[in-house]
């Protein structure tokens, strides 16, 4: 396999039990022909690990689908940490791709009259009711 990310690049890696965290690759940990890992810093958290290259995604390109605020400690100053330490050229091509993305997949809103099905509570047999299954059995 070859090297997708140099030292320095900014990526969201992902460990096993965890989300995609945003992440530094801080060089090549092991290379051979069928697999590639790195060593990756954690924003964040300054963790370090060895990460593989099929858990490593490029931080600009992948931002908008990983990059929103989940509810884990410090998931959002590790966002704004590797946001300080972007070169301007990732800056740009962010904004672009952030741009790109709100023309694309506007937000779409359910309209307020349209009725909601009622997951906690399932009315036919099919969906494993029991209301459904003693109306459909004389009401036993």
């Amino acid at each position: 396999m070859t090297v997708k990310f140099g030292a320095g690049s900014k990526v969201f890696a992902k460990v096993r039990g965890y989300p995609w965290w945003p992440a530094r690759i801080d060089g090549c940990a092991d290379e051979t022909p069928n697999k590639v890992k790195y060593h990756v810093y954690f924003y964040g958290t300054g963790e370090t690990a060895v990460i593989k290259s099929t858990d490593v995604c490029d931080y600009v390109e992948n931002k908008s689908k990983l990059g929103f605020v989940k509810k884990t400690k410090n998931f959002a100053e590790a966002i704004a940490d590797c946001e300080e330490h972007l070169t301007p050229e990732q800056r740009s091509a962010l904004a672009q791709v952030a741009d790109r993305s709100a023309v694309a997949s506007p937000a779409v809103k359910e309209p307020a009259d349209t009725p909601k099905a009622d997951k906690a509570a399932p009315s036919t047999p099919a969906e494993g009711g029991r209301r459904a299954e003693k109306a459909a059995l004389g009401g036993i």
